[in-house]
């Protein structure tokens, strides 16, 4: 359509408007702005930053709250907000509204750290998990973002970084099981530290120091009986008719697959296959770690943004 040469900005506005389209499914773009909301992205983001505790999938275990058909029920948690609302208050302010009986601690920061846009994503993918997305509603949180301040700073000692290294890779070997990143395989023996700076310290110490407090969703190991032999390992699976579990194959700890046929598994007293249990495979550094050894530690992961 050819536009009249002195066309005003609010036709021009209208007519945008008008002619916006949904590309594709997970991609919507709001009308009259430049604002992208991308359920895809949002649904990696979340697997990324949020799955090791949180789970939209009935099937997939979780330290905390199940998010599944979360859509269809986040509306009528808080008298006033909006199911967009709520979740987003949920992200960007996790004290404000905890779900009954939750036990573990989401990261206050987790806004900053994932930055605005894909707040966005992630609030509008859970959104969609038994509900259906309002977009004006999800782009005007927009303007519930925190007021930043000023940051306070935090003197960091290089000598001090320098020794947490040094014990992360050496002395506690927390290399040889913890990744930096998250490609693929990189998380098979315990959980990829990336992001954990996004964690307040008290609780990063608490990890290092009680392991068996909170143990990562996914990660707590469980056992099978199988002709009187123990075996103890991650679950990979579980059906009607067989379990998969990450082993320690032998004293050199390294791992292997094995799968088990229920027909060929000993119950133990409660009728079950498989129990879990209640100790971490991480050890307790309680009595290894000097106060000075800690900070240093945990100076070292409070750079892994």
């Amino acid at each position: 359509m050819k536009l009249p040469a002195k066309t005003s900005a609010g036709v021009l506005v209208a007519i945008l408007v008008t002619g916006v389209a949904v590309l594709g499914s997970s991609v919507a773009f709001f009308p009259a702005s430049i604002e992208i909301i991308d359920l895809e992205r949002g649904e990696k983001v979340f697997d990324d930053n949020c799955g090791r505790c949180h789970s939209v999938r009935s099937t997939q275990a979780s330290y905390g709250p199940s998010l599944g058909n979360i859509g269809s029920r986040a509306g009528s948690r808080i008298p006033g907000l909006s199911a967009e609302e709520y979740l987003f208050e949920s992200v960007v302010r996790p004290d404000a509204y905890r779900h009954e009986g939750a036990s573990g601690e989401m990261p206050r920061k987790l806004y900053q750290h994932l930055g605005r846009e894909d707040v966005i994503n992630v609030v509008g993918f859970l959104a969609a998990q038994g509900g259906v997305v309002d977009y004006r509603r999800l782009v005007a949180c927009r303007d519930r973002f925190p007021v930043e301040h000023k940051a306070t700073q935090i003197r960091l000692e290089l000598a001090s970084l320098e020794s947490g290294r040094a014990l992360f890779s050496g002395e506690l070997g927390c290399v040889k099981c913890h990744a930096s990143d998250s490609a693929p395989g990189r998380n098979l023996a315990a959980p990829p530290l990336v992001g954990i700076a996004a964690h307040l310290r008290a609780y990063v110490e608490r990890q290092i120091m009680e392991p068996s407090a909170q143990i990562t969703a996914g990660y707590r190991e469980h056992m099978v009986n199988v002709g009187g032999r123990i075996v103890t390992g991650r679950v990979l699976h579980e059906d009607t008719t067989s379990i998969g579990l990450l082993a320690r194959s032998d004293s050199s700890g390294n791992l292997q697959r094995e799968t088990f046929d229920k027909s060929e598994l000993e119950t133990f007293d409660d009728g079950q296959y498989l129990i879990p249990s209640k100790v971490s495979r991480m050890p307790s550094y309680g009595e290894q770690l000097t106060q000075q050894k800690l900070d240093s530690l945990v100076d070292f992961l409070l750079t892994w943004f």
